[in-house]
């Protein structure tokens, strides 16, 4: 039964810790804290129709 509990907080943490490590880069603009594993996409705007 430990296991079954102790597994979502271990989740969520790592949610939490990796969330905190890409705030930190945003703010920050450093490219040597980037997290790893993180892929950022540029975002762009759907034209809109008939043009």
């Amino acid at each position: 039964m430990a296991t079954t509990v102790e597994r979502p907080k271990e989740i969520a943490q790592q949610m939490l810790d990796k969330k905190r490590r890409i705030q930190e880069y945003l703010k920050s603009g450093d490219e040597t804290k980037k997290p790893a594993g993180v892929k950022f996409v540029k975002p762009f705007t759907v034209p809109a129709e008939g043009q």
